[in-house]
């Protein structure tokens, strides 16, 4: 059995740059969804299987924005939980 790829091969995780050749509005399809995506855009294997059941790369961007978001805050209040949040 293969292993589940966790990012899409041509995509740097966190927007770390693009990869050499690659310029930052270049887009290009993922190789494992087909979803069109720019260079330095974070295309988890969550973003594949959201992608190949809604079909719609703006709905995936913005779900993937509020896990991000959410996380963020989650990670926020872990570290100071008497901030009266």
């Amino acid at each position: 059995m293969a292993a589940t790829p966790t990012t899409c091969f041509h995509y740097t995780i966190h927007g770390q740059g693009p990869l050499p050749g690659h310029a930052l509005d270049e887009m290009e399809a993922c190789g494992t969804c087909g979803m069109e995506c720019y260079a330095r855009e974070f295309h988890p294997f969550t973003a594949c299987v959201l992608f190949l059941n809604l079909r719609n790369p703006e709905t995936v961007r913005e779900h993937l924005h509020r896990v991000i978001e959410w996380a963020r805050s989650t990670k926020s209040h872990a570290e100071h939980p008497h901030d009266g949040i």
